[in-house]
């Protein structure tokens, strides 16, 4: 497998691209690869190519674009994973594994319990390093296409704009008044064109905002009987649903 870089600005077959300095460097200084050497470039929307090196140079190596490769089929149901912010870098794993999951966009919460708000998020360069951290992992994955990583935003803002045809809130086993279905009923449903699906935060969602989920139309499902850490959750569920939806 060529090594693959990305390349949001590619336009047409038989251009030349500069790579980032971020790629070249790790073209150049870990890779060491040269001139001549054949690569693969993507764009985060969809399109790769073959390339060639043409040049190394420390402003950034130089592409030229060959022809059209064909990338790893994207998930035929696009998921939106809205996940409460994490403690510490838990979250960034959730954003790599979402990505090697096929979501197509990755929406930062803040909800009522939680231990990581706004401001800090913000200090940490949070939403920067997820969008870097998303790059990386679709390079690894064989992905052509990059999810979006939003902005923070709370439930009530999620909720209000959020326009998938199917929602869904995970929440733990046993919670008090609360009707939930298991992901294998599912299955019998027709395929949803995009769904959302709402993660908690460590300790579960505070009553308010799985209310305000609720009566948004998103509908609660279990995972099962054992009780998951936060960061482990939406990677099972993730799994589950591309078993459930994928054909790729």
């Amino acid at each position: 497998m060529r090594p693959r870089f990305f390349v949001p600005e590619i336009e047409s077959v038989g251009e030349v691209v500069v790579l980032s300095l971020d790629e070249s460097r790790h073209l150049c200084q870990v890779l060491r690869l040269g001139v001549n050497d054949e690569i693969c470039v993507f764009d985060g929307r969809g399109s790769e190519y073959l390339a060639r090196i043409e040049g190394v140079a420390r402003a950034g190596a130089t592409v030229r674009v060959v022809e059209p490769t064909v990338p790893a089929p994207e998930a035929s149901v696009a998921i939106t994973l809205a996940a409460v912010v994490l403690k510490g870098r838990r979250f960034d794993v959730g954003v790599r594994e979402a990505t090697m999951l096929g979501v197509a966009v990755v929406q930062p919460l803040q909800a009522t319990h939680q231990t990581v708000h706004g401001p800090s998020i913000l200090r940490r360069g949070g939403v920067t390093r997820w969008r870097r951290i998303a790059v990386a992992a679709a390079k690894q994955c064989g992905r052509a296409v990059v999810p979006e990583v939003r902005e923070v935003a709370t439930v009530e803002a999620f909720t209000s704009t959020d326009q998938s045809t199917l929602r869904l809130v995970l929440i733990e086993p046993g919670a008090s008044g609360i009707d939930a279905i298991r992901p294998r009923s599912l299955a019998a449903q027709p395929r949803p064109q995009s769904v959302s699906l709402a993660v908690g935060p460590e300790g579960g969602w505070a009553p308010g905002d799985l209310n305000r989920l609720i009566s948004a139309g998103f509908q609660a499902v279990t995972l099962g009987g054992r009780i998951l850490r936060a960061e482990t959750v939406p990677v099972v569920a993730l799994a589950m649903f591309a078993c459930l939806w994928d054909d790729s």
